[in-house]
């Protein structure tokens, strides 16, 4: 955890807008839209994890093999950077101006983001929140490619996250963003991506092999290629035949076969 913090210090360096400290700020603000409020509310919690205490440091510091003071400087700058563009993120939004608000948030995203190492904190920040206000001033091809971006980088930290830490809550929310990126993947015809997304899938969480060749059957039908898409199936289907025939998870077995041969079916006639 301590060095996704401090890498994320040095990158926020290269990602630090001019734009975030050019416009005076009033502050602190009332919030005049339900945007903002909710904001204000991530702007408060944030607060309480940018306080740096000197176990904190010295832990850091260990880890890093830095000098201590380095690493509480490079700390507190990241603090400051990251307090400037909050603020300005949530006035742009207090003031309805929702375009620039999140051409700011795209130009500062590693600095907003850097301090959130809770999943389940990211997972709505970003879902939810962001998505909902992209959603009011992007197009919805423009909109799926920003979503794209921001879920990429989730499913990275919360994978190192839940590896770190095998919490149900954090394997929970992996899912969900997997799941996301899938839909957003299908939307934008990036069946190559679907594909390298099963890959990540597995190497994190497992996958068993019927149902992975399953999946990749009706990605490869989407791309056109209906020989890889019948030899995946048939493939399940002896993997799936065999463990009936062993007794192994009968039940289970016979309702992924009988997909498998469905799958089959309407995929042989589709050319």
């Amino acid at each position: 955890m301590k060095n996704i913090i401090l890498t994320a210090a040095a990158l926020v360096s290269l990602s630090w807008s001019a734009s975030a400290q050019s416009e005076d700020i009033a502050w602190p603000i009332e919030p005049k839209n339900d945007y903002a409020k909710e904001l204000l509310a991530y702007y408060s919690y944030n607060q309480e994890l940018w306080v740096v205490d000197d176990e904190y440091v010295a832990l850091a510091a260990e880890v890093e093999e830095h000098n201590a003071d380095a690493v509480r400087g490079e700390i507190e700058t990241l603090a400051e950077k990251a307090d400037a563009a909050w603020r300005k993120f949530v006035w742009l939004t207090n003031e309805n101006r929702l375009d620039e608000a999140i051409m700011f948030y795209a130009e500062n995203r590693l600095t907003i983001d850097c301090i959130m190492a809770n999943s389940q904190m990211r997972l709505y920040f970003h879902d939810d929140l962001i998505g909902n206000i992209a959603a009011e001033v992007m197009p919805e091809v423009e909109l799926y490619v920003f979503m794209v971006d921001i879920m990429e980088l989730d499913e990275a930290v919360v994978s190192m996250l839940y590896e770190a830490t095998g919490s149900e809550d954090t394997l929970y929310d992996l899912m969900y963003i997997q799941d996301t990126l899938d839909t957003l993947y299908y939307r934008l015809g990036r069946y190559d991506d679907m594909l390298a997304l099963i890959e990540r899938t597995e190497a994190v969480l497992g996958m068993d092999r019927a149902y992975k060749l399953w999946m990749s059957a009706q990605i490869y039908n989407l791309k056109g290629d209906k020989e890889t898409t019948l030899n995946m199936l048939l493939e399940a289907k002896e993997i799936l035949t065999k463990r009936i025939e062993d007794g192994e998870n009968v039940e289970d077995s016979e309702l992924a076969l009988s997909r498998v041969l469905e799958a089959y079916e309407v995929y042989s006639t589709m050319y």
